[in-house]
């Protein structure tokens, strides 16, 4: 048994559970999740095997700046673009949340293409694409703890 994460997106989906790492999560059932009102702690038990049989722990409690992270709130769907028309849309401020920091950090791997402009500031990306095909853009979002997540969209250029 292993303890796992999940956030509602801004349609009030669940996102895909993700497993907590090694640092909250043993070789024994953990289990019994309570994260405090402020979001600052997450409490926990787990079941062990000993002699007797299945007892369980005490209460264990760690900070939760390495447990919530960013995650995709309001995804940003695929695009197609033409080939050498400029284009432009904006990224939403809400891209990315995060439950324990109100701002994070949004780059993407724009270097990878010459024709690709992304500005954080006003969370515009913009360009003029001189190949056509499909371009996958990695968006990586960091948190004041470092912690980080990733989410990819598709820019298809068509002639």
């Amino acid at each position: 048994m292993d303890l796992y994460i999940s956030y509602r997106d801004h349609d009030n989906n669940w996102t895909e559970p993700k497993i907590l790492d090694s640092t909250i999560n043993s070789k024994e059932g953990d289990r019994r999740p309570f994260v405090t009102i402020d979001n600052k702690f997450l409490f926990f038990t787990r079941l062990q095997i000993e002699e007797k049989g299945l007892t369980e722990s005490d209460i264990f409690w760690v900070n939760t700046s390495k447990v919530f992270k960013p995650f995709v709130y309001k995804p940003l769907p695929d695009t197609v673009v033409q080939l050498g028309d400029k284009f432009e849309f904006e990224v939403p401020e809400d891209y990315f949340k995060d439950i324990d920091d109100n701002q994070v950090a949004l780059s993407i791997n724009q270097a990878e293409f010459s024709w690709l402009m992304f500005d954080s500031k006003s969370m515009k990306i913009s360009g003029l694409p001189i190949l056509s095909g499909d371009f996958e853009l990695t968006f990586t979002a960091v948190d004041k703890h470092l912690n980080t997540n990733e989410d990819k969209i598709i820019i298809t250029v068509m002639k």
